[in-house]
């Protein structure tokens, strides 16, 4: 009953505000106050708006305060002409516009009896006068000159102030933001939410030469971004203009290329290895019918083969080919109403990295196709209200399985303890269909000279619905390992595939207010309620070859979540002209639903896990499975379960320095509850001791542990809200931005950050921080929360970033990224079975107390020459792109962290060599 009534307020809420939900921010806006000589403010002034991303005239009439508005500006450089009877005509040239930011752009006009006119063409504001949010933008200029692998969008965030990716090399979207989680952020791509609603990561990836800036929204995200509780990248591809432009790219790396940071102690004699890896792009813009409709279209080609250190070439390399194509066009009707249609699709196949510890029989490959279409209208109502509506999506499918045909899908995994080794099937395989729909639309509203200041309201709604199903399967698992006699001890798992499903609905509505209280402060306030709910439909069972039973088990709904989240936040110019802001940032942000936390919560569909006691090698079966079993129909999910939330205090100070150039000063405090982890019910424990004496290292320390007094068969778990599953984040940046002008840009930040708490991902060695627990059984046995408090996975103190872009004589240019990032924390695991009575690993310390993996100390650098070829710009450009010019050879993990085992502390994961790219651009 309770739900009812807050789905009718909703509901009631969202026609009131006359629109259908909140639509995410991908442009920016202009405005400010005229006023004459003597500091009056001037009514009744023309304010008309030129830019290459104009279609026709737009003009505003600033109001009885002198106060003009233009608002979703496509980002890039505007003009503005002011003009009014009596006054001398003033122009101002060159502002730039940027993703988020809206430009408060103050002018005096001066009386003339003449028509005399002046044209101001000079800096933009660097600093926001009016937001209390903190971010990064990366405009056109750093996308198309940086010098990064340039695989995704992902290469670009992962140079971001606040963000740590857990491998430099990684092109999956592991972005983990001022201690957030990598299945904490929102993807937003041209406005399209293309998160995964089962990993909760990016699943559309557009081709970087298609892309006209990234906004990068760390912290303090408004009210219209709601279940987020990391960060907002919001990906802008270009568009088209009056006039036709395009560019066509080619970049190339090889062996040939490449060099070597790794000895042959650390790889075998096979360092790491680059096939020839081509890619081409080519890009198109311009009217259909000018100041009417326009276009514009991309595609890429990429092919990227390497095999990693250790790895003998000749037994396979990784192969990822990557086909994209993006449509868009944008059609204005007339001046108050326009819409905007893109289509962008993926497909891909990446073959994941063979590892030195794996045969080749292990190696996986996943391939997906991802259509992701959107529309988009806006429409302008009078002087002050602006609507935004758009519907949205993306619908895809993925199949993970072996990356060579000739071994089958299911097939027998083993793993030697002693070595680290895998051998046999791959590890698991799937089949998922993923899919998310929303119609989504905001009503923008300025009220000037009303309750105390001018107020610039947004009021929205949203509906969305998530779906993600398929066929699940992890092959069969042999633990082996040396006895004192020679011979072997084996134990291991035995699974059978199943299929999955996880779906979601979710309603949200907010309203956000931008509260300029006076010429100094400016309030930001805001508040949105959601409703989401879990469930799964209804799923066929599956025999071992997949192949369907005939038996059909019903749908369930697992839980719903009812959140409330206020944001507040303020703006205060210290000093009169604007080039020093304090800013204050506090908000809520829940956690978005991810169906792979609940997708295997089927109940009967999922056929039981069997754990045995030994294997057979002769007979390649499991021996005494009747001893232990672990039956997944003993799954459950608290119907009750809270969402989990994280409180984001943020204060700041920005100053502008010189022309362009800006200065913040940033101090985070993140909070993190209610995150949720399995619990055992109705198994019997009892405390004991274990004295940490065998393996390297051994510390001879006694630890408190659990053993199991009940049956294992007996035991039900239930997924729900734990306190000791939690996070703390402490974080302080000193951040430079210096945007593009007199021939150079600069991004610099420096980052210290403390993260502490718990999370699934603390129980194990995986430097990559998740808050959900997908198909893991964390929790489940009382021994994951030994030692697993303290330092979280994505923990690194110390960050420090630098990106540069100079343009230099003779049409040369270099661009520089360089960062130095701390490394991961290190663990130390044993295995306890005998002393539980079930299968256990722990921390023999938590992670504060081991160390940490070698920091990174990485330097690319590319070097430019253009030639152009007429007056119009038409230019070619040859580049040289040197990827880790220093050769840093540090690693990010190690073959195994388990004491006992002989790959124990062995490192791997090298960081990619020093390499060369080669490339050559034209452009017109």
């Amino acid at each position: 009953m309770r739900y009812g009534w807050k789905v009718a307020l909703g509901l009631f809420a969202a026609l009131a505000f006359s629109t259908a939900v909140f639509a995410q921010r991908t442009t920016g806006g202009i405005t400010g106050t005229v006023k004459d000589g003597t500091g009056a403010v001037l009514p009744g002034v023309n304010v008309d708006l030129t830019g290459e991303y104009v279609m026709g005239a737009q003009t505003s009439i600033t109001n009885e305060n002198g106060v003009y508005r233009f608002l979703n500006l496509s980002p890039g450089t505007y003009n503005l002409a002011f003009t009014i009877t009596g006054f001398a005509p003033f122009n101002r040239n060159g502002l730039v516009v940027a993703v988020g930011m809206t430009i408060e752009e103050n002018v005096t006009l001066n009386l003339s009896s003449v028509a005399e006119s002046v044209t101001v063409t000079g800096a933009s504001p660097v600093v926001d006068t009016i937001a209390s949010d903190v971010g990064t933008n990366y405009d056109k200029d750093w996308v198309e000159n940086a010098p990064v692998t340039r695989n995704s969008f992902h290469d670009f965030i992962a140079a971001a102030p606040g963000v740590v990716a857990p491998t430099r090399d990684s092109t999956r979207g592991n972005a983990m933001v001022y201690g957030s989680a990598v299945d904490d952020n929102s993807y937003q791509l041209d406005g399209t939410d293309v998160t995964d609603a089962f990993f909760g990561q990016s699943l559309a990836t557009p081709n970087t030469d298609a892309i006209e800036e990234i906004e990068i929204l760390s912290l303090g995200a408004p009210a219209e971004y709601g279940s987020v509780q990391g960060a907002v990248f919001n990906v802008v591809t270009k568009q088209g203009s009056n006039t036709f432009h395009g560019d066509a790219n080619f970049y190339y790396q090889s062996d040939g290329l490449t060099g070597r940071n790794t000895t042959d102690e650390d790889d075998d004699g096979f360092p790491f290895f680059r096939d020839s890896s081509p890619e081409i792009t080519a890009q198109l813009g311009g009217p259909i019918a000018k100041d009417k409709v326009w276009f514009f279209g991309s595609f890429q080609y990429q092919r990227d083969a390497s095999a990693p250190v250790g790895v003998d070439p000749s037994l396979g390399t990784t192969e990822d080919v990557r086909k994209r194509f993006l449509g868009k066009v944008n059609v204005q009707v007339n001046p108050q109403h326009r819409f905007m249609g893109t289509f962008h699709i993926d497909r891909i196949t990446d073959d994941y990295t063979p590892d030195v510890d794996s045969s080749p029989s292990t190696y996986v490959s996943k391939k997906n196709n991802t259509p992701t279409p959107g529309v988009g209208y806006t429409g302008l109502f009078g002087t002050n209200t602006v609507v935004d509506a758009r519907y949205s999506g993306f619908y895809g499918d993925v199949d993970l399985g072996p990356a060579d045909p000739q071994y089958p899908r299911t097939s027998t995994r083993f793993y030697d303890l002693d070595t680290g080794f895998f051998s046999g099937g791959h590890w698991y395989f799937y089949i998922l269909d993923v899919s998310k729909t929303t119609v989504n639309a905001k009503v923008s509203h300025f009220a000037d000279d009303f309750m105390g200041g001018s107020h610039d309201f947004k009021f929205g709604a949203q509906f969305g619905h998530a779906a993600s199903g398929g066929v699940y399967g992890l092959n069969d698992l042999v633990y082996s390992y040396a006895l004192p006699d020679g011979s072997r001890y084996s134990y291991g798992y035995e699974y059978q595939p199943f299929s999955y499903g996880g779906n979601t609905r979710s309603f949200g509505v907010f309203v956000d207010d931008t509260f300029q209280v006076n010429d100094r402060l400016t309030l930001n306030l805001g508040v949105r309620f959601d409703t989401s709910n879990a469930y799964s439909p209804e799923q066929p069972g599956l025999n071992e070859d997949l192949t369907e039973t005939g038996e059909i088990f019903p749908s369930q709904d697992h839980f719903t979540w009812n959140t409330i989240s206020p944001r507040l936040g303020f703006n205060i110019k210290l000093t009169g002209d604007g080039r020093t802001v304090f800013k204050g940032h506090w908000g809520r942000y829940h956690r978005t639903i991810t169906t792979g936390d609940f997708s295997n919560v089927v109940g009967p569909s999922i056929p039981p896990i069997l754990y045995g006691t030994n294997f057979n090698f002769a007979t390649d079966e499991f021996e005494s499975l009747e001893l232990l079993r672990d039956p997944s129909e003993n799954l459950s999910i608290d119907p009750n379960m809270k969402s989990p939330y994280t409180d984001q205090f943020i204060l700041s100070v920005d100053r502008e320095l010189t022309t362009d150039l800006g200065l913040s000063l940033i101090y985070v405090n993140k909070r993190g509850r209610d995150f949720f982890a399995w619990r055992d019910v109705t198994g019997v424990y009892q405390q004991v001791p274990y004295v940490d004496s065998v393996g390297a290292e051994a510390t001879g320390q006694t630890i408190t542990v659990f053993k199991l007094l009940s049956d294992v068969a007996d035991r039900e778990f239930v997924m729900t809200n734990r306190d000791e599953v939690f996070t703390d984040v402490n974080a302080f940046t000193v951040q430079l931005n210096k945007r593009m002008s007199s021939n150079w840009q600069l991004t610099s930040a420096l980052t210290y950050m403390k993260s502490e708490g718990r999370l699934g991902a603390s129980a194990g060695a995986a430097t990559l921080q998740r808050s959900g627990i997908q198909f893991s059984p964390f929790g489940q046995n009382p021994n994951s929360f030994v030692n697993t408090e303290g330092l979280l996975p994505g923990d690194r103190p110390w960050t420090f970033k630098n990106q540069l872009v100079y343009q230099l004589p003779f049409d040369f240019l270099i661009g520089l990224n360089y960062q130095y990032i701390d490394g991961a924390p290190r663990v130390r695991q044993v295995g306890i079975n005998s002393v539980t009575g079930i299968f256990t690993r722990i921390l023999t310390s938590p992670r504060a107390e081991n160390g940490r993996l070698p920091s990174q100390n990485l330097l690319d650098l590319r070097v430019q020459k253009d030639f152009v070829l007429d007056s119009r710009g038409t230019r070619i450009g040859l580049f040289v792109d040197a990827l880790n010019l220093l050769n840093e050879d540090s690693y990010e993990a190690v073959r195994s962290s388990i004491a006992t085992s002989s790959s124990y502390e062995l490192p791997t994961t090298f960081i990619f060599p020093r390499r060369f790219q080669v490339g050559a651009k034209f452009t017109f």
